[in-house]
């Protein structure tokens, strides 16, 4: 297996219904859309984070109720921003994933022959991404791609008949935006590591040469509620291995 890539195990027979295109929407509660008409939307939730931040979930969700019998979908993202961690979905059955950060992809399935009844907003799939420490600050796409890059973009509908109908969709991208500061404590200047440079401008800034730090949060690495002294030689210590660790308040 290719280097960055993992797998959870069968998602390739996952679409056992998908077969052929089939033009056809599926029925849903409010009656029978038009031939080829898109009936719901598929969306990425946008997220921001520092640099170095983990544990940050976007959401894949459908914005109209559908009953799918399989699923196909891919997230897409920039491998240099962020990394995919894990997934997880409480609301499809058989649901499968495979994570491959090198390609910046996050490709699932899943397959229900009884169908899975999905409420508007409910998510269909959660991944969570780790921001990589030296990732360029701002935006960057969080992409949905139809799996089998067949036009037009469709879900799985439950039989009969057989292959039963298609579900078309329309998809929103999301935003993963990077911001300054990073979740490494004692990275007062956010370039994502603790360096000489971090303890001189919490001095700085003691002794009026600096208004402001560019991330506070990251600079009181003694919890003591705001930057001092004590934080300029703790974090000079942490870069010069003088000190094994720090300790910051939540971000």
């Amino acid at each position: 297996m290719p280097d960055g890539e993992r797998s959870s195990s069968g998602w390739r027979g996952a679409r056992a219904w998908r077969g052929a295109t089939v033009l056809l929407a599926a029925q849903l509660g409010g009656g029978t859309p038009a031939y080829g008409q898109p009936v719901t939307t598929i969306v990425a939730s946008s997220a921001s984070a520092p640099r170095a931040a983990s544990g940050i979930a976007v959401q894949v969700s459908t914005t109209a109720p559908i009953t799918v019998g399989s699923t196909d979908l891919v997230l897409t993202f920039d491998p240099t921003v962020v990394q995919a961690t894990s997934v997880a979905s409480s609301t499809l059955d058989g649901f499968t994933s495979n994570v491959n950060n090198a390609a910046g992809q996050v490709r699932t399935a899943s397959a229900s022959g009884s169908g899975d009844g999905l409420a508007a907003g409910d998510v269909l799939f959660t991944v969570l991404f780790s921001v990589v420490a030296t990732a360029p600050l701002g935006p960057s796409p969080l992409g949905i791609v139809d799996g089998d890059g067949v036009a037009p973009d469709d879900l799985g509908g439950v039989p009969p008949p057989i292959p039963p109908p298609a579900i078309l969709y329309t998809s929103v991208s999301g935003t993963f935006t990077v911001t300054a500061c990073s979740a490494t404590c004692g990275d007062v200047d956010g370039d994502g590591a603790v360096r000489m440079v971090d303890a001189l401008s919490i001095a700085q800034l003691l002794v009026g040469l600096r208004p402001t730090l560019l991330c506070p949060l990251r600079a009181d690495v003694n919890q003591s509620g705001v930057p001092d002294l004590v934080d300029a030689l703790f974090i000079a210590q942490r870069s010069l291995g003088l000190r094994p660790s720090l300790s910051c308040s939540p971000m």
